[in-house]
Parts: C-alpha cells; sequence; structure tokens
C-alpha cells in the first residue's frame, strides 16, 4: 500500500483535539506542522506530542 506523504498545518495543534490529530497524522507518515498561541495551551502538552512523535514541528504564535 503507497501512502500519499503531505505536509499539513494544524492551527490549535496544542489542545485536546488538535494535539490528537497531531500525534495521529504523524503516525499516517504525514509531516505536521503545528501552529498554537502560547495563551491558551500548556508547554507539558507540547513537549507530549514532541516525545511520543519523535519531532519538533511546534511553532507557538507570537
Amino acid at each position: 500500500m503507497t501512502v500519499n506523504r503531505k505536509s499539513i498545518l494544524v492551527t490549535g495543534g496544542a489542545g485536546f483535539i488538535g494535539s490528537q490529530t497531531v500525534v495521529e497524522l504523524n503516525s499516517a507518515s504525514h509531516e505536521v506542522l503545528v501552529i498554537d498561541n502560547p495563551c491558551n495551551c500548556m508547554a507539558s502538552v507540547l513537549e507530549r506530542i514532541e516525545r511520543i512523535t519523535g519531532r519538533r514541528r511546534i511553532s507557538p504564535s507570537p
């Protein structure tokens, strides 16, 4: 089976639903970039996503 690898931007990716979406997209071999407002999320969520996926793809918004 061939997987079409895509680059995907997830806004709000450090929230509850967004973080789970990011992990699933990474598991499906997609390239994921997360942008989120640091005022509305916890740094520990971003660290867990990085630990689970083994990738640094998170850019907090200014």
